[in-house]
């Protein structure tokens, strides 16, 4: 599995206002033209609470979908299905998160930052390597805006939704033919407490 994409629930209400906010905190340009925030931004700003909270939510279900080997004897199954249910009742590591036994809930958000593209703009290809997961949610797309690619795979998103994937994976953004497409990405760590 390369990615997993979820529509976020209430975008028509939100995103018109964070399209606004990441494009008045812009502090720098990244490589290949994009403009961005700062590191901690959907994490400091008020406005953001309820998108991360979903985000955060969300987390443990991706990283064990991740983590899992679908079909094989010893898939765990969907998180929180009974089958994953009765495999962390006879886990002994006690943790869940699939077949490897880690803490499925130990997944933090540290970095989140708002990207705006003005047309002619977009993204080098790069990782978020030494993160285990990164995400980037579509606040706003107008039609033309350019696609998300992975290697060989090219995403084309919609406006409310979210994608995960692993942060080693290099991904860029094509030079976009509008303006206004904006993005709020973010990484994630693993960081368990024992």
């Amino acid at each position: 599995m390369l990615y997993q994409i979820v529509d976020y629930p209430n975008a028509l209400e939100l995103n018109p206002s964070l399209h606004r906010l990441i494009r008045s905190n812009i502090k720098n340009s990244i490589s290949g033209g994009g403009n961005r925030t700062g590191w901690t931004f959907g994490l400091d700003t008020k406005e953001f609470d309820v998108l991360i909270r979903w985000i955060e939510e969300l987390i443990p279900s991706i990283a064990h979908n991740f983590a899992r080997n679908v079909g094989s004897r010893g898939d765990s199954g969907d998180y929180k299905s009974e089958k994953y249910l009765n495999y962390l009742a006879n886990n002994p590591h006690g943790n869940g998160g699939g077949e490897v036994g880690y803490d499925a809930q130990a997944f933090k958000i540290i970095e989140s930052w708002g990207i705006n593209y003005r047309k002619g703009q977009g993204v080098d290809p790069h990782n978020h390597y030494p993160y285990s997961l990164s995400f980037s949610y579509y606040v706003n797309m107008p039609e033309g805006s350019s696609p998300l690619v992975f290697e060989h795979d090219k995403v084309d998103m919609k406006e409310g939704q979210i994608i995960f994937f692993q942060g080693h994976v290099y991904h860029m953004v094509p030079p976009s033919d509008v303006s206004g497409r904006s993005v709020l990405a973010g990484n994630i760590a693993y960081s368990p407490t024992k």
